[in-house]
């Protein structure tokens, strides 16, 4: 809440039972608020750039799995695209503060 009064656009998230999201004993206590981010789309920047991590992570195991694994060249492409969609809309955003 002292961030809504001071005006700014921080987002939070919690792994409390309500929130629908597993708990992960190294992000802290299961009802801990965590700052995700000064923005949403700061925070959806980070989720992206995590995930893309994780999908070319993925893809290097899965070339060496005889039959391929869950992550492929397709998958990477579509991680790097949000990316840059969310890179982009950021672009845009700060245009608008810098006229």
């Amino acid at each position: 809440m002292s961030e809504l009064k001071a005006g700014r656009t921080s987002v939070f998230r919690t792994h409390s039972r309500c929130s629908g999201v597993d708990h992960n004993p190294e992000d802290g206590a299961s009802d801990e608020v965590v700052h995700c981010g000064d923005s949403l789309l700061a925070a959806l920047h980070q989720h992206h750039s995590d995930n893309l991590a994780g999908v070319k992570w993925a893809d290097r195991v899965s070339a060496r799995q005889s039959g391929g694994g869950w992550a492929d060249d397709e998958d990477v492409e579509l991680a790097q695209s949000i990316l840059a969609g969310i890179e982009e809309l950021q672009g845009r955003v700060a245009e608008r503060h810098d006229d």
